[in-house]
């Protein structure tokens, strides 16, 4: 029994110590880090076999070269941040990291991203976590609440670039257009559509600054370009180009 009770506490004193010294995981082509929170243990024990699952939280962070310079990843438009995922390196010894919070400088790699989605799991933010992404067009929220800044990130103006706020479009749950709207630095978008939304018509806002060209869209909700004569939706109203 004592020789049990040691062995878990090593496992227990053994894994603690590892992600709290900063382990950095790497899923998908992204890398993470424990957060601290929410830790937690199971155990099943069928016959001779058992295994022993540990839940932590995690954030998104930044891969860095031995310089310290960032990598751009090349060729990587989609930037699809994972609810959860689970990682082992002992066939009974599972690590289930839940993805909280987009960490400091979290997405730089993902300069040429046109797409980022970011799951309902993700709660908070740090600082300059989205300004990396300078070519996205599409951001899908799929929490309904509005990630908030940490307590280093709440003092910054911006979280994004200043283009990318004017000409990206910011896809979030249905309902939650007026949270975001009221929500630090997600306010700041001109264009937040309702995910799942076919048209997006009644959504679509522009601010009334001249230096911000408005986006167009058909009455399908598909933005235009080149606008040929017809109907169309230019700053959230329905306009006659003759």
């Amino acid at each position: 029994m004592r020789k049990l009770i040691v062995s878990l506490l090593f496992l227990v004193i053994g894994t603690l110590s590892t992600f709290a010294n900063g382990e950095i995981l790497e899923y998908g082509g992204m890398h993470f880090q424990w957060t601290g929170g929410n830790l937690s243990c199971s155990s099943i024990s069928i016959g001779g076999w058992s295994r022993t699952t540990w839940m932590y939280n995690a954030e998104v962070i930044a891969e860095y070269n031995q310089d310290g310079s960032i990598p751009v990843y090349q060729g990587r438009e989609d930037c699809v941040i994972p609810e959860e995922f689970t990682t082992t390196t002992d066939p009974n010894v599972y690590h289930v990291c839940r993805v909280t919070k987009i960490g400091s400088e979290g997405l730089h790699n993902f300069w040429y991203a046109k797409r980022l989605v970011v799951p309902k799991s993700v709660s908070s933010y740090g600082v300059m976590a989205f300004y990396g992404l300078h070519c996205v067009e599409e951001i899908h929220m799929l929490c309904a609440n509005p990630p908030v800044p940490d307590k280093d990130a709440q003092y910054m103006i911006v979280m994004f670039r200043d283009e990318i706020y004017s000409q990206a479009t910011l896809y979030v749950p249905k309902g939650s257009i007026p949270a975001y709207r009221a929500a630090k630095h997600w306010m700041n978008f001109i264009n937040i559509v309702e995910e799942g939304d076919e048209t997006g018509i009644d959504y679509v806002h522009a601010d009334e600054r001249s230096d911000c060209k408005p986006k167009i869209f058909d009455l399908n909700g598909r933005q235009v370009t080149n606008p040929d004569k017809g109907i169309y939706v230019i700053n959230g109203k329905k306009v006659v180009l003759k």
